[in-house]
């Protein structure tokens, strides 16, 4: 463990000390006396040998004197004196460092506190602050009633920053203060007061000056009341602030109505209601005046604190602007904004006090009077003395807002990202003001801008790929970064710089969800897709779970939409591992399948089916690529097997018919004809079970059109014409077959001989 100077410092001094004392006890024990016997005078010949050592120091034979001196030490070693001359030779010596060691070991065998004051100031004057700090605190030890060494040891351990052990070097002088020594009392409380204050523990600093104040009431100056004030105003109890200017300031409470000893006798709320007078002594100081005003105006004692605002306004405001604004500032913390208003009249109109902070408040208490103008034009003062206050700039945008003066609330919230770091308050501001005009592809831009705070920026193709095969969020960033070195790409995205405090998370997800819908509606996929893919690697949406699946179902639907097959698979794919039995993913992975260029899927099925063989959908889909690859048999195998699962789905015993057809089209198929009594019987029953409509009459229609029984196919088809198009989901588009069971008749018709017919079918169904 490494230890900083001063404890290596007084661990030497501890050290040294036990050796000293464990040397003593064995020189008096080896001479049969006890360690109560402690001897510390020089036997009588070591005393004229110290004796000639000094003479020899006095004729500044320094030399000899050092040699007697090492001797008296040789021979009795815990005895000061000779430490002591030699302190004093190589001081002579301007050896001041050697002088300082030998003067210390010599207050260590005699532990006197003036010895340890004179090394103390020594070690100040070579500049050695911390062992300073231990010859105080060895000198307090020595005499602990001396109250300066106490000060001069907590004044040189606030010097050097350490502030807790001036603490508690204040707290121990509280153990020696005699009932008489009032002053110091105040002053050591203001001491304790202001450590506690400056450490936030204002409830001790607090009960430091109340203590001070009671013991020590007499003793009490302006000083100490203005302190006091302080601490209790930052706890807001203002009713105790006038009690303590009362008690110790010559502040009274009068009622002409009431006699004097009555009045006194209520309680100080009473007093407080029913006072028509404030009187100041004249020689009050005017910061404890203003202190006065601004606790009576707390307690919305409005009647007796404006005589006191009237005479404060009298001073001089380029001197005494600091406590017309404190009085400013209370009236507008109790929302008295009229009055507050009087008071920031003057300052605005000075000089000193015509500032950013000043225009600030001047705006807020206009705009609670609700004097718009006026407060649109007192935030201008702000943001052009200070650009870069975002509050401001916000309040005022709202301001031109409610004036409906929207484009100079978007231009005041412009900001230079080149220039200047991006506030996101301001830009989450200026993305709701384009929203509300519909300003669609600068409000883009402008969240696009916001999101850049925690989106990661995709590059290239690869980059997205590494988005969606790593799920974990770190393990997205180490890949990307991987693909950056290998490229030898820079592995950080040069975007701009933001300050303030950032948007909530509940408002960006919101912000989000209105990008993605407005890119939808404006069909720009593949900025869309873009926007999603960029939101999976996004620190604050990706630590909810629940937005993190939100954001990968967008980023499915965005590349759908995209027609991005390939990334649809992959995130398809792992919804549907994690939800096998949602029939809903089952249709999307069928949806992307069918545009999907690959066949990656139907490994990825054949696998899942030996974790799952009782899924009917899996069954389907797995029947649906054998009968696409020409393999019915294992078709029928895997639609079989499903409509033993769910006989009561009206697909399967179609999909069964349309094998059969298929395997009767075939050339060189045998058993042709019981081929296609199989496909009738299963057609019949997927009939049966879809009812006669117009959808189940144009796929039997179909099936006899492909097995080349017109007639049949002719029937249907005309049959077909006749029934209601399917009604549809909810929202969906109406299903109405009407046009392509028009123009397979047609063909027939056209193939057969009769164009007249196939004519008139394409005329009446089919229009362009």
């Amino acid at each position: 463990m490494v230890l900083n100077k001063t404890e290596e410092k007084e661990d030497h001094a501890a050290e040294f000390e036990k050796e000293l004392n464990e040397q003593q006890r064995y020189q008096l024990k080896r001479k049969g006396g006890g360690e109560k016997r402690r001897r510390r005078r020089l036997p009588a010949a070591l005393q004229g040998l110290m004796g000639e050592a000094n003479l020899r120091y006095a004729r500044q034979e320094y030399d000899e004197a050092i040699k007697m001196c090492m001797e008296v030490i040789r021979q009795f070693s815990h005895s000061p004196e000779p430490y002591q001359t030699l302190g004093m030779i190589y001081e002579e010596k301007k050896m001041a460092n050697k002088s300082l060691q030998f003067l210390l070991i010599a207050a260590f065998l005699s532990p006197d506190a003036e010895e340890w004051e004179k090394l103390a100031d020594l070690s100040l004057h070579q500049g050695d602050f911390q062992q300073a700090v231990f010859c105080w605190g060895r000198a307090i030890k020595a005499n602990p009633q001396n109250l300066d060494y106490h000060w001069a040891r907590c004044d040189l351990l606030e010097r050097l920053g350490e502030k807790m052990k001036a603490l508690k070097g204040y707290s121990h002088m509280l153990k020696y203060l005699r009932t008489d020594q009032g002053k110091d009392g105040l002053k050591l409380a203001k001491e304790i007061a202001k450590i506690h204050y400056e450490n936030k523990d204002v409830h001790l600093a607090r009960d430091a000056m109340e203590t001070a104040f009671r013991k020590y009431p007499s003793y009490v100056t302006p000083e100490d009341v203005n302190l006091m004030l302080e601490v209790l105003m930052h706890q807001q109890e203002y009713t105790k602030c006038i009690e303590i200017l009362i008690n110790h300031a010559g502040v009274q409470l009068l009622n002409k109505h009431v006699g004097e000893e009555e009045f006194h006798s209520c309680s100080l709320e009473e007093q407080l209601s029913q006072a028509t007078e404030c009187y100041v002594p004249a020689d009050l100081l005017i910061d404890l005046h203003t202190k006065l005003t601004v606790s009576l105006i707390h307690v919305k004692a409005f009647e007796i604190s404006a005589p006191l605002v009237e005479q404060l306004m009298n001073e001089s405001v380029e001197e005494f602007g600091d406590l017309y604004l404190d009085i400013a500032e209370a009236y507008m913390d109790v929302d008295f904004h009229e009055a507050a208003l009087q008071l920031l009249r003057p300052l605005i109109n000075s000089d000193h006090y015509n500032v950013a902070a000043v225009w600030l408040q001047y705006g807020e208490s206009l705009a609670a009077v609700d004097q718009m103008e006026e407060a649109a034009e007192a935030y201008n003062k702000v943001v052009r003395l200070a650009p870069q206050h975002a509050e401001a700039r916000l309040t005022l945008s709202s301001i031109l807002q409610s004036l409906g003066r929207l484009d100079e609330a978007l231009l005041i919230l412009n900001q230079e990202s080149d220039f200047e770091p991006l506030d996101s308050q301001l830009l989450f501001q200026r993305c709701k003001i384009l929203l509300d005009q519909n300003l669609v592809d600068e409000f883009i831009n402008a969240a696009k801008l916001l999101f850049r705070r925690h989106f990661i920026h995709i590059r290239n193709r690869d980059e997205a790929e590494a988005m969606i095969s790593n799920k974990k969020l770190s393990n997205k960033y180490e890949a990307i970064r991987e693909l950056r070195r290998s490229k030898n790409e820079s592995l950080e995205d040069n975007g701009p710089a933001y300050t303030g405090p950032d948007v909530s998370i509940e408002d960006q997800w919101e912000l989000f969800t209105s990008v993605c819908n407005i890119l939808h509606e404006k069909k720009r996929f593949e900025e869309l897709e873009r926007m999603t893919f960029t939101a999976l690697g996004s620190k604050e949406f990706m630590k909810d779970k629940e937005r993190a699946r939100e954001v990968e179902f967008m980023c499915l639907l965005a590349c759908i939409y995209n027609e991005s097959s390939y990334f649809a698979y992959n995130i398809m794919r792992e919804l549907v591992i994690k939800n096998p039995e949602n029939v809903r993913c089952w249709n999307l992975l069928n949806l992307i399948i069918s545009k999907a260029d690959d066949f990656r899927h139907n490994r990825f099925l054949l696998r899942l089916t030996h974790k799952h063989p009782d899924l009917v959908a899996l069954g389907l889909l797995n029947g649906h690529n054998c009968l696409v690859a020409g393999t019915y048999k294992y078709s029928l195998a895997e639609y079989t097997g499903a409509f033993k699962q769910d006989p009561s789905n009206p697909l399967i015993p179609l999909m069964l018919g349309l094998t059969f057809t298929h395997m009767a089209c075939q050339k060189f198929s045998g058993k042709k004809h019981s081929l296609v009594v199989q496909a009738c019987a299963f057609l019949n029953t997927y009939v049966e079970m879809r009812g006669e409509c117009q959808e189940s009459m144009y796929n039997l229609g179909r099936a006899m059109h492909q097995l080349n029984l017109l007639p049949q196919a002719i029937h249907y088809y005309k049959q077909a014409l006749t029934c209601q198009p399917v009604e549809s989901l909810e929202g969906g588009p109406m299903l109405d077959l009407s046009r392509e069971i028009a123009f397979n008749l047609a063909l027939i018709y056209q193939n057969s001989g009769s164009p007249d017919l196939a004519r008139m079918y394409m005329y009446k169904y089919i229009q362009i």
